[in-house]
């Protein structure tokens, strides 16, 4: 079967047919900043052969069909998407939320790894661990309070100090906009992400860039520490535009997993970890959330 599966957040959505591990993509939107948007953009030049559509969406979400909060996309806040879906598209509709489905198109992508964690380093910061092919419970790390201080970052939930905006990339680009404008290093138009001119400014070896870089790697290594101190996990497998720069273009893998070293009570829980990247399973952008998607949508209601 075909089945439509939607991805994003704050920064635009995209939509794709998905049968089986296949990706037909479709279109990307730019941002979407209300509910009747997202649905004229679902809805939008619809396959007749498609027979359900699956949501992938960042935030706390009851019963797979309505959004009780989404930091990144508050338009969304205390909506039915799944009830206004199918009116509009007279389709079976399940809303997912975005790691959820992450971590499930990544067990896919990934089907020997049978115990891991995924996650999410893009505009925000989203985890997931997964057990013999099933994601275990809910989470929201990303809101756990990472910076206690009272002038610590607004994040998109209203609390302070959330490793979301701590670790996350939509404070990143202005970080990398500032220090680049403070050394006279113009952002070159061709960039589209300031996050990706830091990565050419690291291996350029320019002092700001290796100076932001580093406090990126030791507040993920913290950040991982804790996680690594509750959970024991064996293996985390990144996605997202943050984790590519820093673990592929940047090649800062060891230096996180060194840092986390002098973190923990027992420095081989850094060292016996294991990192994959998603990115490198599927050419598709955000395969694992469209995949996961889909196969949520097909295990509920048994499609």
């Amino acid at each position: 079967m075909k089945i439509l599966s939607v991805d994003g957040g704050g920064r635009g959505f995209r939509k794709a047919v998905v049968e089986n591990e296949t990706i037909t993509m479709l279109e990307e939107s730019k941002i979407i900043t209300s509910s009747q948007g997202l649905i004229d953009f679902v809805a939008r030049d619809m396959f007749s052969d498609v027979e359900a559509i699956s949501f992938a969406v960042a935030g706390d979400i009851e019963h797979h069909q309505r959004v009780v909060i989404s930091p990144n996309c508050r338009f969304l806040n205390g909506l039915d998407l799944a009830a206004l879906t199918r009116v509009a598209t007279d389709r079976q509709v399940l809303v997912c939320n975005d790691m959820e489905a992450a971590a499930t198109g990544m067990s896919v992508l990934f089907p020997d790894l049978k115990h891991f964690m995924g996650i999410t380093w893009s505009s925000g910061i989203g985890m997931r661990i997964v057990m013999d092919g099933k994601v275990i419970g809910e989470s929201e790390a990303g809101h756990m309070q990472f910076d206690p201080a009272e002038n610590a970052p607004i994040c998109g939930c209203g609390r302070r100090g959330c490793a979301d905006v701590v670790l996350g990339g939509i404070r990143l680009q202005e970080t990398v906009r500032n220090a680049a404008n403070l050394h006279g290093d113009k952002i070159p138009e061709r960039y589209k992400w300031p996050s990706v001119f830091l990565d050419d400014c690291y291996n350029a070896g320019l002092p700001w860039a290796v100076e932001i870089s580093d406090k990126l790697v030791y507040d993920m290594a913290r950040f991982l520490a804790n996680l690594q101190s509750v959970l024991r996990f064996p293996v985390v497998v990144w996605k997202g535009g943050v984790a590519k720069g820093i673990l592929l273009n940047q090649n800062r893998d060891r230096d996180i997993i060194l840092q986390m070293r002098g973190m923990l009570m027992n420095p081989a829980w850094a060292d016996d970890l294991r990192f994959y990247h998603s990115s490198l399973a599927h050419k598709t952008k955000d395969a694992d959330s469209l995949i996961g998607a889909a196969k949520i949508l097909r295990q509920i209601y048994g499609m």
